[in-house]
């Protein structure tokens, strides 16, 4: 094979099998603005929101709380804050909840983590679509992302990101995070029995726990975080890793009640309503009025 060096070409031979075209083309993400609230419609270069995603407006003005479930990813949570006028990409930082938030008890959970900045075009709406040919103004964009560890299932968490300009002015969003409890995404390798253990229990209790249909609310929260949950429960040999696996029912104390109590009322043991609950307080033997408890009953017992 010889090649013009000048021109970059090269003289294939009769013989040569095959020819490769190659066409490589970006696409930007395009932010719209809805009222005070922008609309970002790709999560990143090239990948489309669907359905799309809001950046996060401050809580305490218009609380935006996201579903997360223990061992899952949580789909990517959009951060835009406007540099209108600028083409200055602001820094942006994971902080500590304000002091607004004191009331709330609520913490930022460890191991949350941002994507790098990025500035996009914020587009201008037409008959035709959306415009970016004369953009004015642009987003700066950050995501959020986490993957809820077991000890965290039922409990809320705070995250706030700050951005910055380089004359030093900032503005602060901040999101919930709820990590629902009695619910399980399986990990590769997992099995009924894996699982089960891990909470005192037995495979049969697990298994029986998914027959029938869960309810439309939880089927929509997990359509919008990308999940599924296990439905192949005739064989229960077979259970892939990224699907959600409900461990029990929740049940709400409507009184102030006792481990042990909870324990015989369940035919569990407090060994494993502990493991089941991580936020309750190992340390007291009751459990206060209002808390919901996820119980595994043993299906098995006499």
């Amino acid at each position: 094979m010889a090649c013009d060096r000048s021109y970059g070409l090269c003289s294939v031979p009769s013989s040569f099998p095959v020819t490769i075209t190659v066409t490589v083309s970006q696409s930007l993400p395009v932010v719209q603005q809805v009222g005070s609230t922008p609309i970002l419609l790709f999560s990143q270069p090239g990948v489309l929101l669907d359905p799309p995603q809001y950046s996060a407006p401050n809580l305490l003005q218009n609380s935006t709380l996201y579903q997360a479930y223990v061992n899952c990813p949580i789909n990517p949570i959009p951060f835009a804050f406007s540099t209108s006028g600028s083409f200055d990409l602001l820094s942006m930082s994971l902080i500590d909840p304000p002091s607004n938030f004191a009331s709330t008890g609520l913490s930022t959970p460890a191991g949350v983590k941002l994507s790098t900045p990025a500035l996009y075009p914020k587009a201008a709406i037409t008959d035709n679509g959306f415009d970016i040919s004369n953009v004015q103004s642009y987003w700066s964009y950050t995501a959020l992302s986490w993957t809820p560890p077991m000890d965290v299932a039922g409990r809320r968490f705070v995250v706030c990101v700050q951005a910055t300009d380089r004359l030093g002015a900032s503005a602060v969003r901040c999101v919930e995070l709820s990590v629902a409890r009695c619910v399980y995404c399986t990990l590769a390798g997992d099995t009924l029995r894996s699982v089960a253990a891990a909470y005192h229990s037995n495979w049969l209790q697990v298994w029986s726990t998914n027959q029938g249909r869960w309810s439309e609310l939880e089927d929509t929260e997990l359509a919008s975080a990308g999940l599924a949950r296990w439905s192949n429960t005739k064989n229960p040999n077979v259970l892939p890793p990224g699907v959600l696996l409900r461990l029990g029912p929740v049940v709400p104390l409507r009184a102030k009640t006792s481990l042990q109590t909870l324990a015989r009322r369940f035919r569990t043991t407090v060994a494993a309503l502990l493991a089941a609950n991580r936020d309750l307080d190992a340390a007291s033997s009751t459990v206060p009025a209002g808390q919901a408890v996820c119980v595994l009953p043993d299906v098995c017992a006499s």
